[in-house]
């Protein structure tokens, strides 16, 4: 809303003009007045007659009674107009005032309106940085994880490498030696590190034919054994090893294959009459649900891991 200038009510109008020509036909009425007294009184000194005199005075005050009238008159009114203005200006001046209050409630309802849809935006905006930064610190994990995941394969790469050189290191010793019983063993160690067991088995069975002495021989390949299911030739080869190493004095490796021995011929003879407990069990299959109810049912055997026996 554009503001309209205030006007000073002290400002001359036209009301102020006619007041002065009041004034100043006042003033000539006085001199007139003023001046036919003193022509009557110098008219009754000539004519030594107090009528002549009389007369003049009487016009005179006649005059100057009207020309006060006219004045009182003329400033009563000026006085009301300028009342009139004044009360005029106050309520144009309130109105303004008024329009002033309500731009003023719509710009702070408007302002207040926008520093609440700016916080919004900006709560959405700081959410939205903290779930980026989540995702970057998730991402970044992730890489540190992969990255170490990395680490480790390179680690276990260089260690098969390095196990695949020292077989065919091995391998070579044994082309210049062939009855090396040691370097047989050896390079079962490094099969077996390599996973494979059957390669073991192979080279450690060949340092026990050239040296039937061979504790460590004997141990490793029953734990092979072992580990294939062949629970038997696992026995007999820990319980071979065990009598070696005690014929050698080394007494904690006897303790560890005769240990090992007996609790692998245990659990041998456990899993042996498990499965005798269920063929026992085996029955026909019966049309009736009632015949068949109470009768264990066959459940086959799972796989036992002996990984955690010889670690």
């Amino acid at each position: 809303m554009e503001e309209q200038p205030i006007t000073n009510p002290i400002e001359p109008t036209n009301e102020n003009d006619s007041v002065s020509k009041t004034a100043s036909n006042a003033n000539i009425f006085d001199a007139v007045s003023v001046v036919a007294a003193i022509g009557g009184a110098v008219a009754s000194l000539v004519t030594q007659q107090v009528a002549v005199v009389a007369f003049p005075l009487a016009l005179s005050v006649g005059v100057h009674v009207l020309n006060r009238r006219q004045s009182i008159n003329a400033l009563q009114q000026h006085f009301e107009n300028r009342v009139l203005a004044q009360n005029l200006h106050i309520v144009k001046t309130e109105e303004k005032l008024l329009a002033l209050e309500q731009t003023l409630g719509q710009f702070k309802q408007e302002t207040w309106l926008a520093l609440e849809v700016q916080q919004q935006d900006h709560n959405k905006a700081n959410q939205e940085l903290s779930e980026e930064i989540n995702q970057l610190q998730k991402q970044t994990s992730t890489l540190e994880e992969f990255t170490q995941s990395i680490e480790s394969k390179e680690q276990q790469l260089t260690a098969v490498v390095e196990e695949l050189r020292q077989l065919e290191n091995y391998s070579q010793a044994l082309r210049a030696e062939p009855s090396a019983a040691e370097v047989h063993y050896q390079r079962g160690v490094s099969h077996q590190r390599l996973g494979d067991k059957l390669g073991a088995i192979e080279d450690y069975s060949d340092a026990i034919r050239l040296d039937s002495k061979y504790a460590q021989a004997y141990h490793s390949r029953g734990i092979l054994y072992a580990e294939l299911g062949k629970r038997k030739l696992a026995v007999d080869d820990l319980r071979t090893a065990s009598k070696l190493y005690f014929e050698q004095g080394d007494i904690d490796s006897y303790q560890k294959a005769r240990d090992l021995g007996k609790e692998f011929y245990d659990l041998r003879d456990v899993m042996e009459e498990q499965v005798t407990v269920n063929a026992e069990n085996i029955t026909e299959p019966s049309d009736s649900p009632t015949e068949n109810k109470g009768k264990a049912k066959f459940k086959p055997l799972s796989s036992v891991s002996v990984e955690r026996l010889f670690a």
